[in-house]
């Protein structure tokens, strides 16, 4: 099980800014899921459908990552980072999703298109710091905390989903955006071409630190 932390790349790191191709070229390789019974969730949410299920400790670790930028005075920017935790394959319906089980965050920028830039010049540290902490994590997405809402019920905005599709091509690979203000956090996942909404179900069995 990984902890959820907010961590720095390894000594020696930083790339140059790379191209699309590169980036998808670097990113997780492909992996047959493993067909695996969706966990136990907390409340009673139906889940038979969910893209992704998180740790309530990373949830509130991802969360009180998005408030260092607040508390700093920077009301306003993204809080953003990388996901890790495995990708499964329900028995049931045969669909693909993830289980989240840490993060490596520090980003904080004033907009998606800045984030965008930020991880064009330095995919390869963020690519690099993923695997020198978390070895045997896949990448399965990406989150951003912010004040308020952005998008719609249905879609994230444009330059949200540019983002997700240039370093996020796998189906299974999700965006999470965590409200600051501690409202229902979204997922989004590729069905059918399409960038769509899903709830977020936590995980059963493990508390906050």
């Amino acid at each position: 099980m990984y902890d959820s932390r907010v961590l720095s790349p390894p000594p020696s790191s930083r790339g140059q800014c790379l191209s699309e191709a590169t980036i998808h070229a670097m990113g997780t390789p492909v992996i047959e899921p493993v067909p695996r019974p969706r966990p136990l969730v907390v409340g009673d949410a139906d889940s038979s459908a969910a893209a992704a299920y998180i740790y309530g400790d990373v949830l509130a670790q991802v969360h009180r990552n998005g408030d260092l930028g607040k508390a700093a005075g920077s009301r306003g920017l993204i809080a953003a980072g990388l996901l890790v935790g495995s990708h499964y394959q329900c028995p049931l319906n045969h669909r693909p999703y993830v289980e989240v089980e840490g993060f490596v965050g520090g980003a904080q920028v004033a907009s998606f298109l800045d984030l965008l830039k930020q991880w064009r010049g330095e995919w390869k540290a963020a690519a690099l710091a993923l695997k020198y902490h978390f070895p045997a994590g896949e990448l399965v997405g990406w989150f951003a905390s912010l004040d308020g809402t952005i998008g719609t019920a249905d879609a994230p905005p444009d330059d949200a989903q540019l983002l997700h599709r240039t370093f996020f091509n796998h189906p299974w690979q999700i965006g999470l955006f965590a409200p600051r203000e501690r409202t229902s956090p979204r997922v989004f996942a590729v069905e059918r071409d399409q960038l769509e909404s899903h709830g977020v179900c936590v995980i059963q069995g493990r508390t906050s630190r």
